[in-house]
């Protein structure tokens, strides 16, 4: 075997992901003497559909929609059962991981990369934030910035989907537009702009703009890890005080690319 050879047989190995200090805003888990009956949900459309079983307690702990549809007074209350028929089951799968384990995803690949796609974790933010659960999609920010750190790339195939799905000021958009101003040259848009939401070209634009910052070189990877992993709760759904008052991570990297 020559040497060409052997490197192509040799997988790449992936650093650890990195740690992400708990929120201190998380709720504490309710007790399994509150887990109360199991509840069937339904997920996916006629012909497709998968069902998951949960109990009722941890669904409506977390989830405002569990909690409304799971009255009682409501037949998916009085029956046990819910229908999703128009999410797929494969996100619902990711929530069941985290409701059950606290965790986003089982295990590391043989490699030692992060398991979840970034299209899979950006639908499973979107997914929390349709079903009422916050801390999902707490969970997923931290699972991307660990994400964009460990393979050292960002999600821009997944812009459409995110722009598509979310609104004005969403916490998974303006970690996308901090991102690119923090470490892309945006050559992408360059390569194809109209495979950009213009969206979030105005957001990347205003960003730089108000913080007076060039995007794509303020910050190399042992920066950018300081920086985000420092400041994720302000990407957090419990967080309006600094987003209102101008405290991001954007004007952080502003302060930065001053000081250099």
């Amino acid at each position: 075997m020559s040497t060409s050879e052997a490197v192509d047989t040799v997988k790449k190995r992936f650093d650890p992901p990195i740690e992400i200090p708990k929120c201190p805003h998380a709720t504490t888990p309710p007790s399994p003497d509150d887990y109360g009956p199991m509840i069937t949900v339904i997920v996916g459309k006629a012909g497709h559909e998968q069902k998951f079983y949960a109990h009722k307690g941890l669904l409506i702990h977390y989830s405002s929609y569990f909690r409304a549809a799971l009255k009682e007074e409501w037949e998916e209350g009085a029956a046990k059962t819910v229908k999703l028929p128009e999410d797929y089951p494969d996100v619902f799968r990711v929530f069941f991981q985290w409701l059950m384990t606290g965790r986003l995803y089982f295990a590391l690949t043989e490699e030692g990369e992060i398991s979840l796609s970034f299209g899979l974790i950006c639908e499973t933010f979107v997914f929390g934030d349709a079903r009422g659960i916050p801390e999902l999609q707490d969970a997923a920010i931290n699972l991307l910035c660990q994400r964009i750190a460990q393979v050292w790339s960002s999600p821009w195939d997944c812009l459409h989907y995110v722009y598509a799905n979310t609104l004005p000021g969403s916490a998974l958009r303006r970690i996308l537009v901090d991102d690119s101003i923090a470490n892309s040259t945006l050559i992408f848009v360059k390569e194809d702009p109209k495979d950009v939401p213009s969206d979030f070209l105005r957001d990347v634009l205003v960003g730089a703009h108000e913080n007076k910052c060039s995007p794509g070189h303020l910050l190399d990877h042992t920066t950018w890890l300081k920086t985000f992993k420092g400041r994720l709760c302000q990407y957090h759904q419990h967080t309006t005080f600094e987003v209102e008052n101008g405290l991001s991570i954007s004007s952080d990297l502003a302060a930065k690319q001053e000081g250099s």
